[in-house]
């Protein structure tokens, strides 16, 4: 299956038009290194959202008050690296990677304050989640060879397309924020530091879930 529909060197701006409007990217936490263990912080409108390196979330306001506990993911080891973007009040939506006895694995996960498990995730044994992206009740992810659209309240899978990883070639090994269009999605693939400089895309029909050629947007 030849998937590689365009090379560049930069990737467009995922804000400009035609993109879908209206849509929430999931922040990267940034690594609090005060400790013997790193963790994980973002601060979104009057919060602060924290990550312990063993996946317990807690928030507070900009001011420090409160230390609220959320949830917690459990980690068997340590986590790596998070996305979080808070739904509503009580339901939040992340993608994180953790390493644990089996290797390193990324995950994508909706859960609710105070809960014990999550209202749905998902595991993959795979690393390099990319930065996700929502639109309305959908999500759509990436990992190592993988991208995909789930929906978010469920977890259910609209479409994916695994195993693209392509290891003489060195594509598809860790992608951009995908970008969102009316009816088509981009996946732009990082470049990879002597190696492999130009990104390589996967254009994606967003009803069909199928592979299409790099269309001609206006």
């Amino acid at each position: 299956m030849t998937v590689v529909k365009d090379s560049v060197s930069k990737v467009p701006d995922n804000n400009a038009d035609p993109s879908r409007k209206g849509l929430e990217i999931p922040k990267r936490m940034g690594v609090v290194r005060n400790t013997a263990f790193d963790s994980f912080f973002v601060r979104i409108k009057d919060s602060v959202y924290y990550c312990t390196y063993k996946g317990k979330f807690y928030s507070s306001d900009t001011l420090g008050n409160g230390n609220h506990f959320l949830f917690d993911i459990k980690s068997e080891y340590i986590v790596d690296e998070v996305f979080f973007h808070p739904l509503s009040d009580s339901r939040y939506f992340l993608a994180w990677q953790e390493t644990n006895h089996t290797g390193v694995n990324s995950y994508e996960a909706v859960y609710s304050r105070g809960k014990a498990q999550p209202i749905w995730l998902k595991k993959r044994k795979a690393p390099f989640p990319g930065q996700p992206v929502i639109s309305g009740e959908a999500v759509y992810v990436s990992t190592l060879g993988m991208i995909g659209k789930y929906h978010l309240s469920t977890g259910e899978m609209y479409w994916e397309h695994d195993s693209l990883f392509d290891q003489i070639r060195m594509v598809y090994k860790h992608f951009e924020r995908p970008l969102i269009y009316d009816s088509v999605v981009c996946f732009y693939d990082m470049p990879i530091k002597g190696k492999k400089m130009k990104r390589d895309s996967i254009w994606v029909d967003d009803n069909s879930g199928k592979i299409i050629p790099a269309p001609r947007l206006k």
